[in-house]
């Protein structure tokens, strides 16, 4: 605010005026008399709702980001609409949507099941394909934490200290050759490359109290395209018996 401006002439273009700008001020006394002035001499009304508000949220046209939102959606809804029914206009529904419809939502349609919460041991109910462990994020931020180190020092321990060249029949290198090894942007920038994938994964491993050797045993290792390894994500391929019977069909190999 400009210094040649009095509290006066401020407050007749509050409706103009951010209380922001307000906020901006040093905190002094002066600051305080006059935020709660303007607070007190100022009527702003929600565009929206047309509930009366203080003008605490964005220029003070709006009382809360749901009625801004809502407010920018109602103005184009007729619009909106529109093109909905031009683009589903015409549109044939199969037998299998039209059972989908009638049964209800597509959670009640879908067979749901039961699990644990990792954190709490609540129950989840959800469906199959569902991948969720946890039943909050504040679960899953204090399993996190309360796992951190453990999991990391685990993780150190699972990864492969093996030579291919150790084991020239195990594995095929064509597609090394083709896309060579992976390298993040820092350090040869091969970002197609292949990496290293533990079918089972560590994460898996660690959850199951695995020994790490089990782990990072080269019939645990699969070369595949490093984008393809990151969307596997924690995921294993293979279960903890199929593990076990590659690692002793490979002993018997070598």
């Amino acid at each position: 605010m400009a210094n040649n401006v009095s509290v006066a002439e401020w407050l007749r273009t509050g409706l103009q005026i951010r209380t922001m700008q307000v906020r901006a001020l040093p905190l002094t006394p002066f600051y305080e008399l006059t935020l709660n002035i303007y607070k007190a001499r100022v009527q702003m009304f929600c565009e929206n709702c047309g509930k009366e508000h203080t003008g605490t949220y964005g220029s003070g046209r709006f009382c809360s980001p749901k009625c801004a939102r809502g407010f920018s959606t109602k103005n184009k809804r007729a619009e909106i609409n529109k093109k909905v029914s031009k683009t589903l206009f015409g549109r044939r529904l199969t037998s299998e949507h039209i059972r989908n419809i009638e049964q209800g939502n597509n959670f009640n349609r879908k067979d749901k099941i039961e699990k644990n919460c990792l954190e709490c041991n609540a129950i989840i109910v959800c469906r199959p394909s569902d991948c969720r462990k946890f039943c909050t994020t504040k679960c899953w931020a204090n399993y996190t934490e309360k796992n951190k180190e453990p999991f990391l020092l685990y993780r150190q321990r699972c990864n492969f200290g093996f030579k291919f060249e150790d084991y020239p029949d195990n594995f095929d290198l064509g597609l090394v050759e083709e896309y060579g090894w992976y390298s993040p942007s820092n350090k040869g920038n091969n970002l197609n490359g292949v990496s290293r994938d533990h079918m089972v994964s560590v994460r898996t491993g660690f959850e199951l109290g695995i020994d790490p050797d089990i782990i990072k045993h080269p019939a645990n290792c699969k070369l595949m395209l490093h984008k393809d390894n990151q969307s596997k994500r924690e995921k294993s391929s293979i279960s903890i018996e199929e593990l076990l019977e590659r690692i002793r069909s490979w002993s018997v190999q070598i």
